[in-house]
């Protein structure tokens, strides 16, 4: 047999098919010999498999072996990498669950404890140990940006008192400023953790395996949280007591994760959907489908309509990215291999387009029985019938009004994380609730950054992008498939909420984006050799980050045990139910927290409010023990222990020397004196704190000074919170109590331009002033001298807005508590419009028409309105109750019935057909007594008869 020649087996020729057989001999070569074996290894697979090959099989082609050699990213990590991704999801996995002092301490914790691995990581660097520079994603340097404007804010030697202006608005400023120091501080802490954890997933991302344990912490720790809500939400709907660990509205959130609202629990999960998607994109097994799925069921009993909506559009997003970022590496062929290799990577964007079409089916499925339908798809529906735009529309107006905060601080921005503090002067509409966020970051950080903080968002995601192409080029598709879902899902919901800004969503997003990006990054992945420039640069990266994280650790820690006064709802909490023991206990926490932090202005006015509790228990103790004081009423001993009594007393002649008699009670020296001078710190710190002007009004008597009643403070309370309907209506009734009246009428005018329909809260408070100044003579004779002699109605009429329609909603308000004022405004009301005004719309005027008593031309107006407008039904509501008032039921039953057409079966409908039964059976009624009385009435049953039809209809309104 002729040996074969020495060729490469590309350069033979292929034989025929018989051509062996022909010669009576089969050729033998490489090309056989290789066939050969993949014959033999496939039959022993198939004996392993207990299945006897056949001869007519197929054999399978043989790969040609790659000649790519392997990068150092496929090459196991070292020791320091390791505990850098040991580090990241330890810290992810420990992110500050709870609220409060308890959360201050965790994250102080975490952010030390990722500093003293950073330092680790330096240390290293400069003792040469390392093969190349630390490789740090491109991310970092926008992001390091941001935290070093957050730290050159809170250290800004300008702060909120020096910003605020006459005309209550912030003084324009091109310099970093701060409106709150201590919450752009604690911003500043968050971002330092945040940097610290971007910093270490980078080093961990660099290696396949170090980006392996970054996915499993994120979506571990995600599908965690998600299995809590699952359980919690079936609780519910299995009513085993767990409502009262849950939101009534979702299930996600509540005293468990005291911070987080379903917003938040949305955002959360979808980077930790991202994270799970990375593990299916590198071929993850039934554990990573199982943790997405319950990821997956998580996010849908949320009930939060802009997660949902970001999910569907993350894997849009992600399967865009796959499909042109990442390619095949070189000899490989693009159709073979895992997802996630480089060269599954129209396997994964398949898997993604997938994934978005089951998101979206699964979100507008209906859970019934775990009660989805009563948030998610019951909001959704809402939203269906009101219009995306409308549902939007308070969120617009409160955006309208913040940007104007950069108009003012257009560089720089207020400040980050003073939001809260900076948008009050600045709103025009009224709006019972406090904005602590924009629910917009893209708004907020435009008001607390400036142009420079949105120039560095744009910065980072511009780096992001680039960073993620590098990783695709690499042939990282998981780190292409996470970082662009997490990016869409948490740039989509970024533009309604502010969900960001809460630690364990911002640490779990900066580990999955620095281990993403590190994917693609260059240094020590590279092969590249040290150089002293390149190991100094790193160093110095390395240990600005551990120092940074290190002080912010510090200073989180300093702040702790007056950190749960941080949130606005605790602040304007009344510390009235607490013991004697627990306010001693709590104020000697906060003083010793005020000593190592004396600008913590929320700990300031928590303190303050504390002792005017100390000073009220112990007047209420010195009046008990009083024999004088024992036939007064709880009212009387009340207003006798308000600490605002010495203001009062500064009224009238001899004002001075009661003033300096009550400033030197004990009580007064003890308690209130230190309680002004913690609230005039922290208002030189932060000016913008609700009710921290009515508080500094209430105290200013205890030192002598020009202002002893407060009214400057009041005036300040009012130009500071100018859509504050609450604020204002607390100016004006203290300033009546003082007999301010030019300072209270312009309280009460605010708030009836904003809020016609507290008219009624109104005249009650102008009632109760004219009865104060009727058994007070000192406040009679502060009333005169002001030139307040008007009564009531006159004042009441000087506080109507100009608009004829809006005065009728005034006086249509008014008329619970005031029939006859409201009579008489709407009777003005109808008088200028007939006179000189412009023509009053249908309801409008049927509204006045109403009020003055003319019945019948009110119906008749309503009537016309419905005309036009059939489906109005605050009107036909309203004419509905008229009819049934007037005791005209048959009228009353047809605009019922359209009603019922419009809304079949509502509140409404039902409330008003129970109102009209009951008047017919009460005319039925009427009708068998009547005819009962008839029989056995002689002649003058007719004119007793008369006389009580007259006395029905004199009396119409029940």
């Amino acid at each position: 047999m002729p040996s074969p020649d020495p060729v490469d087996p590309p350069a033979l020729a292929p034989a025929a098919p018989d051509a062996g057989a022909a010669a009576g001999s089969r050729p033998i070569g490489r090309d056989f010999i290789r066939r050969a074996d993949a014959a033999g290894a496939a039959r022993r697979a198939a004996l392993q498999r207990r299945r006897v090959p056949r001869r007519s099989d197929p054999v399978p082609p043989v790969r040609k072996a790659s000649s790519r050699k392997p990068t150092p990213a496929e090459a196991p990590p070292g020791l320091l990498p390791s505990l850098a991704a040991a580090a990241a999801v330890a810290a992810v996995a420990s992110a500050p669950w709870l609220d409060g002092r308890w959360g201050a301490w965790q994250l102080a914790a975490v952010t030390g404890g990722a500093a003293l691995v950073v330092a680790a990581f330096a240390v290293r660097e400069w003792a040469g140990r390392t093969t190349g520079a630390l490789a740090l994603p491109a991310a970092l340097a926008p992001l390091a940006g941001l935290l070093a404007l957050g730290i050159v804010q809170a250290l800004s030697p300008t702060g909120g008192g020096d910003l605020e202006t006459a005309a209550g608005t912030l003084a324009p400023h091109w310099t970093p400023v701060t409106v709150c120091r201590p919450s752009t501080r604690q911003t500043a802490s968050w971002l330092a953790a945040g940097l610290a954890i971007l910093f270490l997933a980078a080093q961990a991302g660099r290696f396949a395996a170090g980006r392996r344990v970054i996915w499993w912490g994120v979506a571990g720790t995600a599908c965690a949280f998600a299995v809590v809500g699952v359980l919690g939400r079936i609780g519910r709907a299995a009513d085993w007591g767990l409502v009262a660990s849950l939101e009534g509205d979702a299930g996600l959130t509540g005293a468990f994760f005291a911070g987080f609202n379903r917003n938040h629990a949305a955002q959360l999960l979808n980077v930790g959907l991202a994270a799970a998607l990375a593990l299916l994109a590198r071929g993850g097994g039934k554990t990573a489908w199982a943790c997405g799925a319950t990821i997956a069921a998580g996010l849908l009993v949320t009930g939060s309509r802009g997660g949902l909506a970001a999910a569907p559009l993350g894997l849009l997003l992600s399967a865009a990215a796959l499909a042109a970022f990442v390619r095949p590496r070189e000899g490989e062929s693009p159709a073979a291999g895992p997802v996630g290799d480089g060269r599954g990577a129209p396997r994964a964007v398949r898997f993604s387009l997938i994934g978005a079409g089951v998101a979206t089916a699964g979100a507008l499925l209906s859970l019934w029985g775990l009660g989805v339908e009563g948030t998610v798809l019951g909001r959704w529906e809402g939203t269906r019938d009101r219009g995306v735009w409308e549902s939007l529309r308070e969120r617009r107006e409160h955006w309208a009004d913040a940007v104007r905060v950069a108009g003012d601080l257009p560089l720089f921005g207020a400040g980050l994380g003073t939001h809260r503090y900076a948008t009050p002067p600045y709103l025009t509409r009224p709006n019972p609730a406090w904005f602590t966020h924009a629910d917009n970051q893209y708004v907020e950080l435009l008001v607390e950054g400036g142009a420079v903080g949105v120039a560095l968002l744009i910065a980072a995601a511009g780096t992001l992008v680039w960073g993620v192409r590098r990783a695709g080029r690499a042939g990282a598709a998981d780190a292409v498939a996470a970082a662009a879902f997490a990016a869409a899902a948490l740039g989509v919901q970024g533009g309604f909420d502010y969900g960001i800004t809460r630690a364990p969503v911002w640490l779990a997003a900066t580990a999955l984006f620095g281990a993403a990006v590190a994917a693609g990054s260059t240094g020590v992945a590279a092969g590249r050799e040290t150089t002293n420039g390149t190991r100094f640069l790193a160093v110095g990266v390395a240990g600005a980050t551990a120092l940074v994280g290190g002080w912010a650790a510090w200073e989180t820690a300093r702040a702790a045990p007056a950190t749960i006064y941080r949130e606005p709802n605790l602040l304007v909490a009344d510390p009235a139910g607490w013991s004697a023991a627990e306010v001693e206990a709590e104020v000697a926490r906060l003083e010793a927290a005020l000593a190592a932090r004396p600008d913590d202005a929320e700990a300031g006015v928590a303190l303050a409010r504390l002792q005017i509790r100390q000073y009220r228990d112990a007047a209420a103790e010195a009046l008990a023990a009083d024999p004088a004081a024992a036939d007064l009423t709880p009212s009387q001993l009340d207003r006798l222990t308000d600490p605002g009594l010495g203001a009062l007393l500064a009224l009238g002649p001899g004002g001075g020397e009661r003033l300096a008699t009550l400033r030197a009670d004990e009580r007064v020296r003890r308690y209130l004196r230190p309680a002004y001078g913690r609230l005039l710190a922290a208002r030189r710190v932060c000016p913008f704190i609700p009710r921290l002007d009515l508080n500094l009004a209430r105290l200013a008597w205890t030192e002598p000074s020009a202002d002893p009643t407060g009214e400057r403070f009041l005036t300040a309370l009012r130009r500071n919170f100018p859509a504050d309907v609450p604020a204002q209506i607390a100016a004006a009734r203290r300033a009546d109590r003082l007999g301010l009246t030019a300072t209270a009428n312009a309280g009460w005018a605010a708030v009836l331009a904003m809020q016609p329909e507290r008219a009624a809260e109104v005249a009650s408070g102008l009632a109760a002033a004219d009865e104060r100044a009727t058994r007070d003579p000192v406040l009679a004779a502060a009333l005169a001298a002001d030139g307040a002699t008007l009564g009531v109605a006159g004042r009441f009429r000087g506080l109507l807005p100009e608009d004829l329609a809006a005065q009728i909603a005034v006086a249509d308000a008014a008329a619970a508590v005031d029939a006859g004022l409201a009579s008489l405004v709407a009777d003005a009301a109808l008088a200028a419009a007939d006179a000189d005004g412009p023509p009053l719309p249908a309801n409008v005027r049927a509204a006045a028409l109403r009020l003055t008593r003319r019945d019948a031309e009110a119906v008749a107006a309503l009537e016309e309105h419905l005309a036009v407008q059939s489906r109005d039904r605050e009107a036909r509501v309203r004419l509905i109750d008229w009819l049934i008032t007037d005791r005209r039921p048959d009228d009353a039953a047809d605009q019922l019935a359209i009603l019922n057409a419009l809304e079949p079966d509502s509140g409404a409908v039902r409330s008003l057909s129970a109102r009209l039964d009951r008047v017919r059976e009460a005319e039925r009624r009427a009708g068998r007594s009547s005819g009962r009385e008839s029989d056995s009435t002689k002649d003058g049953g007719g004119a007793r008869r008369e006389g009580r039809g007259v006395l029905k209809g004199a009396d119409r309104r029940p």
